[in-house]
């Protein structure tokens, strides 16, 4: 129910590489879904003589996501992996193909989101979003080092990098958020609140360690770092802001997503002016 097109396609059977180019996948009255520039995969012959298929190379360029939430709230991607065939599941006891990729790259990646399930339409987008990673792997005990870079279009940038681990399912690694303007989550949620486009941005860090064997999921944060700089809130009928904050705080913060518990030793306030006002109803 969707129309496809490739621009190049070309096959060298003899070292096992695909070269794709300007593939785009569109709904089926020409609203863009999803595509790329180019993909490559560079699949090593050596994979007939290892007991694991092993790529040297599968590098992404010029990726490109449509995400649109329709207003009866069903979204796009969801509806097209719906459509695809389905297959015999797997059974649970069977383990994962052993696969080896030693270098992947994904470069000048772009994921916009649109809403129209709450009034306006409501858009967003990332870019451009690069990742890079050494020694994806499905052996078991072996982990490789990740890096991934995305920067908002809005303003501000998100990066991760840390270690992920397929068998046994773990991660660890930092987050970081730099710059990122308290308007673009403003956007998403302006119909169910009372106040106006906020100023300000966020800049926060922290380490994490996930891991999941045998039913059990563990995730733990420690070194939480936020900060929110030049805050201002105000009633959408007022010029004169309810909450005006240079600075907030929260520093070394710690805890267990899955015990629900946060300890937050130091939170701070710097030079921060609050106007509240008691209605006549009380």
């Amino acid at each position: 129910g969707r129309r496809a097109e490739i621009g190049e396609v070309r096959v060298n059977p003899l070292l096992f590489k695909i070269d794709i180019r300007q593939f785009r996948l569109q709904e089926a009255d020409g609203r863009p879904l999803l595509g790329f520039d180019r993909l490559f995969v560079d699949f090593e012959l050596t994979s007939a003589f290892r007991a694991a298929w092993t790529f040297a190379e599968i590098r992404l360029e010029g990726p490109r996501v449509d995400a649109v939430i329709a207003p009866d709230g069903r979204l796009n991607i969801a509806e097209l992996f719906d459509a695809l065939p389905k297959g015999e599941p797997a059974p649970e006891t069977a383990p994962p193909r052993r696969v080896l990729l030693h270098h992947a790259v994904v470069r000048d990646g772009v994921v916009s989101f649109t809403d129209h399930s709450h009034g306006a339409p409501q858009k967003a987008a990332v870019q451009p979003i690069n990742i890079e990673l050494r020694d994806v792997t499905t052996l078991p005990d072996r982990r490789g080092p990740y890096t991934v870079s995305a920067t908002l279009a809005g303003g501000g940038v998100v990066s991760w990098d840390g270690q992920v681990s397929l068998v046994p399912v773990a991660s660890s690694g930092r987050l970081d958020v730099r710059g990122f303007p308290l308007t673009t989550a403003w956007r998403f949620v302006q119909e169910n609140i009372a106040v106006a486009e906020p100023t300000g941005q966020l800049d926060a860090n922290l380490r994490y360690q996930f891991a999941y064997r045998d039913g059990a999921t563990s995730l733990k944060v420690d070194g939480v770092e936020v900060a929110v700089t030049d805050l201002t809130l105000k009633e959408r009928a007022s010029k004169a802001p309810l909450l005006a904050l240079d600075r907030v705080n929260v520093i070394a913060a710690r805890g267990d997503v899955i015990a629900r518990e946060l300890t937050v030793p130091e939170v701070s306030v710097s030079r921060g002016r609050v106007a509240a006002t008691l209605a006549r109803d009380g």
